[in-house]
């Protein structure tokens, strides 16, 4: 029957959109499926496109050259045949850490997670940025602190203080790592699929509470690099 093409615009802002948190409002800038019909109507693929991504995608309708062709070759991280057993540890996989002098931890892990969006101006990342930065050890050699980075230390210290958690209390950070240039030999430029991992950092509550916000940052750092 043919491709669906949908195109919208706006000269909304995004501060005009708010927090996004009022879902109902704002339920049209995203494409809907309707899950409820026969599979066969479903569509194969959905693409919601940016207007720069809509060029990119006429270049290609009108046989033009591309900047950066796609990559679709997924054997590039296909499994060894036979597989082959890492000899390391990967803390991806564990469960969560316990909550120490928690009766029940199974009950605990069973509750709803909260949600919360925290809006920080510009002034207040580049603060706490700083901060970090000038916190950092001699060794600690290279780049400073990226704002994400940053952030993300600021984030863990803050929730540990708001749990109260025993200064023993083991805690874990989940950091997104894109590994197309971290690989040996690197994927393509191009490369078209999920390259991305799952890197857990971990401390205790303790040290981060007690320690400035260079520690927290520069655990993220490290553990980021190095995977």
């Amino acid at each position: 029957m043919g491709v669906m093409f949908t195109e919208a615009e706006s000269e909304s802002k995004l501060e005009d959109l708010g927090d996004f948190l009022s879902f109902s409002e704002y339920k049209y800038l995203i494409p809907n499926v309707d899950y409820t019909v026969p599979i066969h109507d479903l569509p194969l693929l959905l693409v919601q496109l940016t207007k720069f991504q809509c060029g990119e995608w006429a270049r290609i309708a009108r046989c033009e050259p591309l900047g950066v062709v796609p990559f679709l070759d997924r054997k590039v991280l296909r499994a060894r045949d036979p597989p082959i057993a890492s000899q390391c540890h990967h803390a991806e996989f564990d469960l969560p850490p316990l909550l120490l002098g928690q009766l029940n931890n199974d009950e605990e892990r069973k509750k709803k997670a909260n949600v919360a969006m925290l809006r920080l101006t510009k002034i207040q990342v580049e603060n706490l940025k700083n901060v970090a930065n000038e916190e950092r050890i001699s060794t600690d050699s290279g780049r400073g602190y990226t704002r994400y980075e940053t952030l993300s230390g600021h984030v863990w210290r803050s929730v540990c203080k708001a749990c109260g958690h025993n200064l023993e209390q083991p805690t874990a950070l989940g950091v997104c790592v894109d590994s197309r240039k971290r690989m040996q030999s690197p994927l393509p430029n191009g490369y078209f699929g999920n390259a991305t991992l799952n890197v857990i950092v971990v401390s205790h509550a303790g040290e981060l509470m007690s320690k400035p916000l260079g520690y927290a940052t520069r655990k993220i750092k490290k553990d980021k690099g190095s995977n």
